[in-house]
């Protein structure tokens, strides 16, 4: 698994690439727990590059949702490739986030754009 983080006016993005399964879901909370103990609120999960996700994924995935609903911030999912789009279609998760088809799409769901 690796991560990638960049900002974009304020806007968070985290590009997961590979598994996130029990045994990465640990290094995608660590990321994700900076950016709940941070002043951002706006944040872009870039699944892209994401191969497979599993219940622990899942579980990252709920976290992060909760944790940013605490923040009353925003949260959007973008780039879900069409295996990682049906497993999170099975487990019910596409129905609790919002969902961009591109990063781009998902920035300006957040209100920011590339370039700036």
């Amino acid at each position: 698994m690796e991560i990638v983080r960049r900002e974009f006016q304020g806007v968070v993005s985290l590009s997961l690439r590979g598994r996130l399964d029990d045994a990465s879901a640990p290094l995608a909370e660590a990321p994700l727990r900076r950016f709940l103990d941070s002043d951002k609120e706006r944040l872009l999960i870039d699944l892209t590059e994401l191969e497979r996700i599993s219940g622990d994924g899942f579980k990252v995935l709920l976290a992060a949702g909760e944790g940013v609903a605490r923040k009353r911030g925003a949260l959007v999912l973008c780039g879900l490739r069409a295996d990682v789009k049906e497993s999170l279609d099975t487990g019910g998760l596409t129905q609790l986030f919002t969902v961009a088809g591109t990063f781009d799409e998902g920035l300006r769901l957040l209100g920011a754009r590339r370039g700036s």
